[in-house]
């Protein structure tokens, strides 16, 4: 008897044990799942290039304003922004610019301020550079001339520098260009509408650094009716990121043909 009220015993005291185990290991997955989820909710998701870049269409000349403080520059302005779940910009500044005049980058962040980029599941960050004057207008028959020249030179549309510290595979950059295709597209039939001209050259020279992010651009020869369709089509490539390059930085020049 004595040794089955120890058993008796005994097995209350584990039915007992294994229920304070489970309810104990159920709040910690609850609290772990709790975590987890505010987790999800409170940090911010990068938000796509190919979201802010739909969003501003239609509001470009509103940014391109903010240039004309600095009309004669050249050069190139990143924002860095935080939207809430209501697509409105919570937050933004000036990253990184080229331009000597800080009131630009001012006026940019007051404009980017009122930008609104639709409900989203999740407050979000981004990046977006504006580039300015990139390249200078040219006359009708000097574009005839260089696209002539350029057919008569058959020149690669891709090259790496010889000032490159690393190298990157042509493939990748190429493929990385063609998937982001619709960051670029607009730029091109927005400027087929101002200007009724479609025959084109973009040749950019773009600097890469070891992790794949382009840190600045220059143009290389374009040749297009239309200079802000230039400006446009950089800022698309400062959206991309590239792959890593090995053994350091690396400076390409890179070519699209319009027809």
């Amino acid at each position: 008897m004595t040794a089955s009220r120890f058993t008796l015993s005994a097995t209350f005291l584990g039915i007992a044990l294994s229920l304070v185990a489970c309810s104990s290991s159920k709040k910690q997955t609850s609290s772990a799942q709790a975590a987890k989820s505010n987790s999800a909710y409170t940090s911010r998701q990068v938000l796509e290039a190919r979201k802010i870049s739909y969003a501003m269409r239609g509001n470009e000349d509103v940014y391109r304003k903010c240039f004309m403080q600095s009309i004669g520059s050249r050069g190139a302005v990143t924002l860095h922004f935080t939207v809430d779940t209501r697509g409105g910009v919570e937050d933004a500044s000036v990253a990184w610019s080229s331009l000597g005049k800080p009131s630009v980058g001012e006026c940019l962040v007051s404009r980017f301020l009122e930008q609104k980029f639709g409900e989203l599941p999740h407050p979000a960050e981004g990046r977006w550079t504006f580039v300015f004057n990139l390249t200078d207008p040219i006359d009708d028959k000097q574009r005839e001339n260089l696209l002539k020249k350029a057919d008569a030179d058959q020149r690669n549309s891709y090259e790496l520098l010889p000032e490159s510290r690393g190298t990157i595979n042509a493939g990748s950059v190429d493929e990385i260009v063609q998937v982001n295709y619709p960051l670029y597209a607009h730029c091109y039939r927005d400027s087929i509408r101002r200007r009724g001209e479609s025959r084109g050259l973009l040749r950019l020279r773009l600097h890469i650094d070891e992790n794949g992010r382009l840190t600045d651009i220059d143009d290389a020869g374009s040749v297009l009716p239309d200079p802000y369709a230039v400006d446009c089509m950089a800022e698309a490539f400062f959206a991309m990121d590239f792959p890593s390059p090995t053994g350091g930085p690396v400076l390409i020049r890179y070519g699209l043909d319009f027809q």
